[in-house]
């Protein structure tokens, strides 16, 4: 029986010995490997781009191709070099009439092939297109709104800049657009006026915007306060930096307008009406002032802790009120 010593150096002569041989051996077995892998003929899936030359004045109707699955057959090495994009096909549409146009792909030669492959299968094999008269005209763009705007408030007006684009296209499908629509604007919690640049979408892909037509268009939001009316009872009438009258009736009721947000938080205990008495006494001891809508004259004004601006009177009960000299 042989020792493991005797085991380890005979496994070391085996691999030693004519290692050059050895060596020239395996390089050309790989070789032989790689020629044989190389040469075996194989079916690649792969796409060729599709190239369209279409008839002055005419246009398609509705979406053709872009690229074809071609099938092709051929050495592995060779169809392994096949790159993305290579491989292309012209349709020559320059002499087609309006209406539906049969093309068969299988007999239009496929372009970009390396020598020793050839097309096994195309598809689609056949396709319609549909030609149909160009047609530009000039159609509304519509803003695309979502959302609602802050409590007490709302929209006015939505408008876009330009308010119309030309597009362009089969006029079976022009004629019947009357207007565009722009991806969305949010509208959420919006209290103020904004301007936002908005893109042009159009719903049909054989539908383009005209040479020159503008891609983007400027939305302006019109926003305004909602008005609302409150009213307050028995709200206290008193007289401004003067002592000495009693005053008749000594509370009113008022209702005040204004935008929804200030009205809203309006304190109650701090609505008052304030009367200006005369700088001098008249002799009956009794001075009768009265509350005029849209008129400004200083006898009669209410006073509250709202915004000095928007909150306006749209009542008052009674309008009338009658100051008395204490004796």
């Amino acid at each position: 029986m042989a020792t493991p010593s005797r085991s380890r150096a005979l496994v070391g002569r085996l691999l030693t010995e004519n290692l050059p041989y050895k060596v020239l051996s395996l390089v050309f077995a790989v070789a032989v490997w790689a020629w044989v892998q190389s040469d075996e003929v194989v079916e690649v899936r792969t796409r060729a781009q599709v190239h369209y030359d279409w008839p002055e004045g005419l246009v398609r109707a509705r979406q053709v191709p872009k690229t074809l699955v071609v099938t092709v057959s051929g050495p592995q090495g060779v169809v392994r070099t096949i790159g993305s994009g290579q491989l292309s096909v012209d349709v020559d549409l320059s002499e087609a009439e309006q209406g539906n146009v049969p093309v068969d792909l299988t007999d239009l030669e496929i372009q970009g092939l390396p020598a020793g492959v050839e097309v096994v299968q195309v598809s689609p094999p056949a396709i319609d297109v549909e030609l149909d008269r160009q047609l530009t005209r000039e159609v509304e763009v519509r803003p695309t709104v979502i959302g609602e705007p802050a409590p007490g408030y709302r929209v006015v007006s939505v408008d876009a800049s330009p308010a119309t684009v030309h597009i362009t296209g089969p006029q079976g499908t022009v004629k019947d657009i009357a207007q565009v629509s722009t991806d969305v604007i949010d509208l959420s919690g919006m209290r103020s006026d904004a301007s936002v640049d908005a893109t042009v979408i159009l719903s049909d892909q054989v539908v383009a915007l005209a040479p020159g037509a503008p891609g983007r268009v400027q939305i302006r939001v019109h926003m305004e306060p909602i008005i609302v009316e409150r009213t307050f009872e028995e709200v206290p009438v008193m007289v401004r930096s003067a002592e000495g009258w009693t005053i008749d009736p000594p509370t009113a009721r008022l209702t005040l307008s204004g935008p929804q947000e200030d009205v809203a938080a309006l304190s109650l205990d701090k609505v008052a009406v304030v009367l200006q008495p005369p700088e001098t006494m008249p002799r009956s001891g009794k001075v009768d002032l009265s509350w005029r809508k849209d008129h400004d004259d200083g006898e009669v004004e209410v006073v509250h802790d709202g915004p000095s601006e928007g909150i306006e009177v749209a009542r008052m009960e009674p309008h009338r009120f009658l100051l008395v000299a204490r004796k």
